[in-house]
């Protein structure tokens, strides 16, 4: 696996204690779509068209009605249409894809608890983006997908390959390579079925998570959504450093806060449950404390995007206004990520949605 994840030692915990302590009881979240005030909201109009091209796709792929039910909790054409609202069609395709390839291998690490597979799998995502692991004599032999999801990723692969620099392909590689070796990380605190047999540290869970959310793919995607290309020396600027960081972790805690009574009933993995081991607190407490470091990284990104901006003033006009629009289509993803997480059957949470807007949600 690639060396930017190490497995951190992890701490045995009483796991039913815990359990006890978040099953039977509510988990209050406010109005979760006032979260980041001021960023914009959107849906791509495209949106009938998308699903009905996903349902023509989905019974092309999946024979089996019961796999095809099952994904169609998860909405993949409402998620993309709300992160995206202003891609064409052809693109919303391509990211619809990837969105399927990334829930679904990522299901295929939970069932099979190996961390074998995540290595042929950033092999299989290595090979079709052009890069190798093999001796350069080598390098056009045929890598064959690891598991049937894996054939997902070729439509997105070849699209970003027909349509990016060398530079954008590198960092989107860079991003994959983090998200696989995250996932794969993860796997090493769950045991078989499931079962949780160990805990990581709130700063070794926080550390990884910002790598298994997948945020930072999408991120990088950001740029063939909406066909832009930002230069290098702009990515490598502490400012778009401190954006990327921070859109990562509004996304991963909105989903932990979000998905944690579908989690827990096979993992403790999350952010909620981690805390609560580490310091005590009850799940209230924790779950009012990650609300405010939401506020603070939201704080953060804004004057993290505002810092840029200035300092890109003397840059072409092309190169400001490609920067403008990356940055507003990362506020969009954040708040159309929210919106379909609260509206997709996936996590099964908008039934508990309170007349003001709250959430009251039994564990």
């Amino acid at each position: 696996m690639p060396s930017a994840i190490l497995p951190p030692p992890a701490n045995v915990n009483n796991m039913d204690d815990l359990t006890s302590k978040l099953k039977g009881h509510t988990l209050r979240l406010p109005n979760m779509r006032n979260l980041f005030p001021g960023w914009t909201k959107a849906v791509n109009p495209l949106l009938d068209e998308l699903t009905l091209w996903f349902e023509e796709e989905m019974a092309r792929l999946f024979p089996d009605a019961k796999v095809r039910a099952k994904i169609r909790k998860s909405d993949f054409p409402g998620f993309v249409c709300l992160t995206f609202p202003t891609s064409p069609l052809p693109r919303l395709r391509t990211i619809t894809h990837y969105a399927l390839w990334s829930c679904l291998w990522d299901d295929e690490m939970e069932s099979s608890n190996t961390q074998t597979l995540a290595y042929r799998e950033l092999e299989y995502v290595r090979h079709l983006l052009g890069f190798s692991f093999f001796h350069p004599s080598k390098r056009h032999q045929i890598v064959p997908p690891p598991t049937k999801p894996s054939q997902l990723f070729a439509e997105p692969a070849r699209a970003v390959k027909e349509s990016w620099s060398e530079q954008q392909l590198k960092r989107f590689m860079g991003e994959m390579e983090l998200y696989i070796g995250a996932c794969a990380v993860e796997e090493r605190y769950t045991g078989r079925k499931g079962e949780m047999t160990l805990l990581p540290s709130v700063e070794e869970y926080t550390g990884n998570r910002l790598g298994s959310s997948s945020g930072g793919t999408y991120f990088a995607l950001a740029e063939f959504m909406i066909d832009v290309e930002i230069p290098q020396e702009i990515h490598d600027l502490e400012e778009m450093r401190t954006i990327w960081a921070e859109l990562c972790r509004s996304v991963s805690w909105v989903n932990d806060l979000i998905s944690l009574k579908k989690e827990i009933n096979s993992s403790l993995y999350s952010l909620i449950p981690i805390t609560m081991n580490e310091t005590g607190q009850d799940l209230n407490t924790v779950v009012s404390e990650v609300l405010q470091e939401l506020e603070r990284s939201r704080e953060r990104f804004e004057s993290a995007a505002g810092d840029l901006l200035f300092k890109i003033m003397k840059e072409d006009s092309k190169v400001r206004n490609d920067v403008e629009r990356f940055i507003e289509s990362c506020t969009i993803m954040t708040t159309g990520y929210t919106e379909w997480a609260l509206q997709s059957d996936r996590y099964g949470v908008k039934e508990y949605m309170q007349e003001d807007g709250s959430f009251l949600i039994p564990l």
